[in-house]
């Protein structure tokens, strides 16, 4: 999964209120909060692509990558 790939995912799940995410509402909470941060950011972007995350779906990617909850693991102090 790459910045573009999340921020699109993210994008669809708000659309839909979440339903039937299966994703815990802090999860929800921080992918959204990461998705907003990375449509400004170029920096963080390129970051989190050069770390070649595996995840093919949002759920996948929450499960194995957000069990830290801090949003200032994912998004610069810039913001």
């Amino acid at each position: 999964m790459n910045a573009k790939q999340l921020i699109k995912a993210t994008k669809e799940c708000v659309a839909t209120h979440w339903q039937n995410s299966d994703i815990p509402r802090n999860k929800e909470v921080l992918l959204e909060m990461i998705s907003e941060h990375f449509k400004k950011c170029e920096e963080c972007r390129i970051d989190f692509d050069n770390a070649q995350f595996s995840s093919e779906t949002l759920i996948e990617f929450s499960s194995k990558h957000l069990s830290k909850s801090n949003p200032s693991d994912w998004i610069c102090k810039g913001e």
